[in-house]
Protein backbone atom coordinates (compact mmCIF):
# COMPACT_ATOMS: atom_id res chain seq x y z
CA UNK A 1 0.00 0.00 0.00
CA UNK A 2 1.71 3.23 -1.03
CA UNK A 3 1.65 6.61 1.70
CA UNK A 4 2.57 8.72 -0.83
CA UNK A 5 -0.30 11.90 -1.53
CA UNK A 6 -1.96 11.63 -4.94
CA UNK A 7 -1.47 14.49 -7.08
CA UNK A 8 -4.62 17.32 -6.83
CA UNK A 9 -6.58 16.57 -10.07
CA UNK A 10 -6.14 18.44 -12.59
CA UNK A 11 -10.75 18.34 -13.73
CA UNK A 12 -11.63 21.95 -13.43
CA UNK A 13 -14.03 22.90 -10.07
CA UNK A 14 -17.72 23.42 -10.48
CA UNK A 15 -18.00 27.25 -9.28
CA UNK A 16 -19.74 25.59 -6.26
CA UNK A 17 -17.16 23.41 -5.59
CA UNK A 18 -15.11 24.66 -2.27
CA UNK A 19 -12.90 21.45 -1.65
CA UNK A 20 -9.25 21.03 -1.45
CA UNK A 21 -8.07 18.65 -3.65
CA UNK A 22 -4.48 18.47 -2.74
CA UNK A 23 -6.12 16.76 0.91
CA UNK A 24 -7.73 14.01 0.22
CA UNK A 25 -5.32 10.84 0.73
CA UNK A 26 -7.31 8.16 -1.53
CA UNK A 27 -8.59 8.58 -5.39
CA UNK A 28 -11.97 7.23 -4.64
CA UNK A 29 -12.49 10.27 -1.93
CA UNK A 30 -11.95 12.68 -4.49
CA UNK A 31 -14.70 14.87 -4.79
CA UNK A 32 -15.41 18.10 -5.90
CA UNK A 33 -18.03 19.28 -2.74
CA UNK A 34 -20.12 22.41 -2.01
CA UNK A 35 -19.97 23.97 1.78
CA UNK A 36 -21.84 21.89 3.93
CA UNK A 37 -24.94 23.65 5.53
CA UNK A 38 -25.39 22.26 8.74
CA UNK A 39 -28.90 22.54 11.00
CA UNK A 40 -29.75 21.17 14.15
CA UNK A 41 -32.40 18.23 13.07
CA UNK A 42 -34.26 15.54 15.72
CA UNK A 43 -34.76 12.30 14.04
CA UNK A 44 -36.33 8.83 14.78
CA UNK A 45 -33.83 6.40 15.69
CA UNK A 46 -35.32 2.40 16.14
CA UNK A 47 -33.57 -0.24 17.88
CA UNK A 48 -34.76 -3.72 19.15
CA UNK A 49 -33.99 -3.94 22.93
CA UNK A 50 -32.77 -7.44 24.11
CA UNK A 51 -35.93 -9.60 23.97
CA UNK A 52 -37.31 -8.08 20.71
CA UNK A 53 -39.04 -5.18 21.83
CA UNK A 54 -39.21 -2.24 19.38
CA UNK A 55 -37.50 1.43 20.94
CA UNK A 56 -38.31 4.22 19.06
CA UNK A 57 -36.52 7.54 20.61
CA UNK A 58 -36.39 11.03 19.19
CA UNK A 59 -32.98 12.21 19.17
CA UNK A 60 -31.30 15.48 18.56
CA UNK A 61 -28.39 15.46 16.32
CA UNK A 62 -26.83 17.76 12.92
CA UNK A 63 -27.61 17.04 9.64
CA UNK A 64 -26.42 18.90 6.43
CA UNK A 65 -27.38 18.99 3.09
CA UNK A 66 -24.37 19.84 0.34
CA UNK A 67 -23.88 19.10 -3.55
CA UNK A 68 -21.23 16.29 -4.54
CA UNK A 69 -19.80 15.44 -7.82
CA UNK A 70 -16.96 12.88 -7.36
CA UNK A 71 -14.14 13.57 -9.79
CA UNK A 72 -14.45 12.16 -13.46
CA UNK A 73 -18.08 11.48 -12.99
CA UNK A 74 -20.94 13.81 -14.86
CA UNK A 75 -23.68 13.29 -12.75
CA UNK A 76 -23.90 16.16 -9.19
CA UNK A 77 -25.38 14.86 -6.04
CA UNK A 78 -27.76 16.59 -3.59
CA UNK A 79 -26.51 14.83 -0.03
CA UNK A 80 -28.40 15.00 3.10
CA UNK A 81 -26.07 13.94 5.85
CA UNK A 82 -26.05 13.15 9.39
CA UNK A 83 -22.54 11.88 11.47
CA UNK A 84 -24.09 7.94 10.90
CA UNK A 85 -26.54 8.30 7.64
CA UNK A 86 -26.26 10.12 4.29
CA UNK A 87 -28.52 9.85 0.85
CA UNK A 88 -27.34 11.02 -2.23
CA UNK A 89 -30.22 12.42 -4.79
CA UNK A 90 -29.82 13.36 -7.93
CA UNK A 91 -30.40 17.25 -8.48
CA UNK A 92 -34.10 16.52 -10.45
CA UNK A 93 -35.26 13.81 -7.59
CA UNK A 94 -33.97 16.10 -4.81
CA UNK A 95 -36.26 18.79 -6.25
CA UNK A 96 -39.10 16.60 -6.47
CA UNK A 97 -38.81 15.86 -2.82
CA UNK A 98 -38.54 19.27 -1.95
CA UNK A 99 -41.77 20.28 -3.83
CA UNK A 100 -43.32 16.99 -1.76
CA UNK A 101 -41.65 18.48 1.39
CA UNK A 102 -43.29 21.67 1.28
CA UNK A 103 -46.24 20.27 0.07
CA UNK A 104 -46.58 17.36 2.94
CA UNK A 105 -45.93 20.30 5.69
CA UNK A 106 -48.36 22.82 4.10
CA UNK A 107 -51.09 19.67 4.74
CA UNK A 108 -49.83 19.19 8.36
CA UNK A 109 -50.48 23.38 8.97
CA UNK A 110 -52.43 23.72 12.05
Amino acid sequence: MTTERPEPTAEACPPWCVEDHALHDLPDDRRHQSEPRWMPVTSLRRRFLPGGELRRDAISEEACVLAVRYLADRETWVAIATETRQIELTPESAARLHAELGALLARLAP
